[in-house]
């Protein structure tokens, strides 16, 4: 066992189990005042509590000295011996003992416990009472008269025991052997599942930008966090050879790797259509058309945007998405228009371009859902007027200053506790505000130039 875990769970349940009986049983022996009965019990006591001990500290490891294993057994069986021959023999009211140390063994499947102790009772037990029986042994019951038993009731006792223990043993191994040997899969299961969810978690984040983009007057910041090891968001952003720049921000429904199989199927068809990047609606009914009947009947949910720096337009259109927020300094955040039918259903779905005028020192925030669905400590759902105050905060921020990190952190605050329930996704585009020549300023260190699409 591991070196790290507490000292007391260095013992096997069975080593608490065999300072219980004894315990039990001397609460019993002490108030019907059998002071012998006593003393064994304490002997039994203090074996237990030795072997736990040893346990616990390590003394003997039984995985490299199995036979060590059979010390406690063998002592558990001797003393209850010496206890049923001292209470009657055959007719002794604790050859049960024989049973239940009999079943503490068989819960150890380091070493054949189990069956040693069965054939070693039912040995104890049947020489004890033939030994009686035929007077080698002088019959003794402390505990009242001794009660004799015929040829036939003794070979009766010897089988009935033989069979209930040998009985007890099977059901009580082959439940515990049935038992480890499902953990023992089921671990080793979860193990290679955790194992493949970590690579497809890499492989995912692989796909998905994690550094700023500049690109002339506009800078692009993302932040996305999956709910689970994989998630079903997806946001890419690419400029082409005449400096305009695509936006997509997509969520596929659902949670986990289903919703990452989709995410990625539409990540493969908007890389296929990067020739149709400056007309939002085209791409849109295409990417539809490359998700029809592929998805088991779930949908994808996108903003697709292309930002024309030379005459400062935005162009996007909507599929099921919800709609994104113009920040414009000194005023409030304004949420734009547009809607559109989800991507992956209809076979012959429609898409609309909403066009805006950029000016110097806007900001565009694209989002999914997982933000506008935040929840407080509460449990009360991020309104429109929240979200909105929220969104105004950032218009304040310095153009150097990432405002996709501070609007997850704002909504960090506002969870609390309770935290994200969704994949959480957003892209902010800032266009660069009209600077002197003495306060213009760097891009922001992380931002880098990518390669115009082909």
């Amino acid at each position: 066992m591991a070196t790290d875990n507490p000292t007391f769970l260095r013992a096997h349940p069975a080593d608490w189990l065999r300072i219980a009986i004894p315990i039990v049983l001397l609460t019993i022996t002490y108030s019907a005042d059998l002071f012998l009965l006593e003393l064994a019990m304490l002997l039994q006591l203090g074996l237990a509590v030795l072997w736990l001990l040893v346990n616990v500290f390590s003394v003997i490891d039984q995985k490299k000295r199995p036979a060590w294993a059979y010390v406690p057994a063998t002592l558990d069986l001797v003393t209850t011996t010496l206890l049923v021959y001292a209470t009657g023999a055959t007719s002794s009211p604790f050859a049960f003992l024989y049973v239940v140390y009999a079943a503490i063994s068989s819960l150890n499947l380091e070493a054949r416990q189990g069956l040693f102790s069965t054939v070693l009772a039912i040995a104890c037990y049947g020489s004890t009472s033939t030994l009686t029986y035929m007077g080698v042994l002088n019959p003794i019951n402390i505990i009242g008269e001794f009660a004799t038993l015929g040829l036939a009731g003794v070979l009766t006792s010897c089988l009935v025991f033989a069979m209930v223990i040998g009985l007890t043993h099977y059901i009580i191994s082959d439940l515990i052997r049935n038992n480890y040997e499902a953990r023992r899969k089921l671990e080793l299961a979860s193990k290679q599942m955790n194992a493949d969810l970590d690579m497809a978690r890499k492989i995912q984040m692989g796909l998905i930008p994690t550094r700023a983009l500049s690109a002339g007057d506009v800078t692009v910041q993302s932040r996305y966090i999956a709910l689970q090891a994989v998630g079903g968001d997806y946001l890419d952003y690419f400029t082409d050879r005449d400096g305009n720049l695509g936006i997509l921000v997509a969520d596929a429904a659902g949670h986990g790797i289903p919703a990452a199989l989709i995410a990625s199927m539409t990540k493969v068809a908007a890389d296929r259509l990067r020739s149709q990047m400056r007309h939002p609606a085209r791409m849109m009914g295409l990417l539809n058309r490359s998700l029809l009947n592929k998805t088991n009947n779930n949908f994808v949910a996108a903003t697709y945007a292309v930002y024309h720096p030379a005459k400062n337009i935005l162009r996007y259109s909507m599929a099921g998405n919800p709609p994104p927020y113009l920040l414009r300094p000194g005023k409030p955040a304004l949420r734009l228009d547009g809607n559109g039918p989800v991507l992956g259903v209809l076979e012959n779905a429609t898409y609309h371009v909403q066009e805006l005028q950029l000016s110097p020192g806007d900001r565009i925030v694209f989002f999914t859902d997982g933000i506008n669905e935040c929840r407080s400590d509460a449990g009360v759902e991020l309104d429109e007027e929240q979200l909105t105050n929220l969104l105004t905060g950032v218009t304040a921020l310095q153009p150097t200053q990432d405002a996709a990190v501070q609007i997850v952190d704002d909504l960090t605050r506002f969870t609390g506790t309770r935290g994200f329930e969704d994949d959480i996704t957003l892209v902010v585009l800032s266009v660069a505000p009209v600077l002197s020549p003495r306060s213009a300023t760097p891009p922001p260190a992380d931002a880098e130039d990518l390669p115009p699409a082909p």
